[in-house]
């Protein structure tokens, strides 16, 4: 089985609160399960981070929807419009990433 989890955070690359924890672990353990894996997470522009092609630690591919237009300003959780713009942003990209065939999965989480 084939799984992709797409969310707006993921630790340890972008963390602020508990499902940041669990698309950080979940995939982990279902790699060692035997399910191919894979996240895909906004690229917020951070200062002085490199984002790196795969979970820290892993060989899990990490994918990234980048739009600096969006993403910009470093937040994930801006509130308001901004923030409903952002993941119906998001969400679109995700699916225009299955388009890539990058990755194919079965599920998306």
């Amino acid at each position: 089985m084939k799984v992709l989890f797409a969310a707006s955070e993921c630790a340890p690359l972008v963390k602020v609160g508990g499902l940041g924890d669990v698309v950080g672990s979940l995939p982990k353990a279902l790699s060692k399960a035997g399910v191919e894996v894979a996240v895909i997470i906004p690229k917020y522009r951070v200062a002085g981070f490199s984002y790196p092609e795969t979970l820290p630690g892993t060989s899990i591919p990490v994918f990234y929807v980048e739009n600096d237009d969006i993403f910009g300003d470093g937040t994930v959780y801006p509130g308001g419009e901004v923030e409903h713009n952002r993941f119906a942003y998001f969400s679109r990209s995700v699916v225009e990433f299955l388009d890539t065939r990058a990755f194919e999965p079965e599920v998306i989480h």
